[in-house]
């Protein structure tokens, strides 16, 4: 009994760290991916959207799918229905002068929406 629980013991042991190896090697291979895609990734916005755009992909958000938003001195957090988060508009990413404007046109198209808490 004591050897079967040994070599059990043994046995999920082995599959817990390859599993905790192979994750950490894909959690690695997924943030360098991101971190390359990042240099081909753009964000615009206008008055009537907000648009992602990379090398193999185009999203256009209309700014009526924004349901809530929270508002901080460096981030804007924008949420869909049930307060699923959509994107943290950060000043540090569009600049002081772009994440103004983008502040202004949401407030200025979601007086009506509730801030989220």
């Amino acid at each position: 009994g004591i050897m079967a629980g040994i070599f059990l013991g043994s046995f999920i042991l082995y599959y817990l760290i390859r599993f905790k190896i192979d994750s950490t090697k894909i959690l690695a291979y997924t943030l360098k991916k991101a971190k390359d895609g990042d240099q081909k990734f753009s964000f615009s916005f206008d008055s009537e959207r907000i648009i992602y755009k990379s090398d193999n992909l185009t999203s256009e958000i209309n700014w009526k799918l924004i349901k809530r938003y929270f508002i901080n001195e460096i981030d804007i957090y924008l949420y869909f229905e049930n307060y699923e988060l959509l994107d943290i508009i950060s000043e540090r990413r569009l600049g002081k002068e772009k994440f103004n404007t983008f502040k202004e046109i949401l407030i200025a198209k979601f007086e009506h929406v509730p801030k989220t808490k």
